[in-house]
């Protein structure tokens, strides 16, 4: 797959390759770090926060859980690391649909380039 993506790139014009080359295929760490330059990047922060909040809440459930005494106590423990899980997932979850989120509009972007180009070809084709 790469090689035919090699050759397309090949047979575009410079200023097309100029173009588009932005609006390549992001590594996964590209797209996270784009989550956090958008309009909801205050957003991403705090729930970013909130996982970092739940690994800390969950290691310190775990600890308290082996050390306590009483089946009511490890109960309290467990309740506090189910609802840090349920935190640190949801927080997971989101972090996921925001890269996704960027990655759609970033293959939008492209396609649009490319219709774009597209019409611009038939334009100049129609007037000569």
């Amino acid at each position: 797959m790469k090689e035919v993506d090699d050759e397309i790139k090949k047979a575009l014009s410079e200023e097309t390759r100029d173009i588009i080359e932005p609006l390549d295929e992001a590594s996964y760490m590209e797209l996270f770090i784009q989550s956090y330059k958008g309009k909801n990047r205050w957003l991403n922060f705090i729930v970013l926060l909130d996982g970092v909040i739940a690994i800390g809440l969950i290691i310190w459930s775990i600890n308290e859980f082996l050390s306590a005494e009483t089946v009511k106590g490890m109960l309290g423990w467990t309740m506090l690391f189910t609802s840090s899980l349920l935190l640190f997932t949801l927080a997971k979850i989101w972090g996921w649909m925001q890269i996704n989120k960027n990655a759609m509009i970033r293959e939008t972007k492209r396609v649009e380039m490319q219709m774009v180009r597209v019409l611009s070809l038939l334009e100049n084709q129609r007037q000569s």
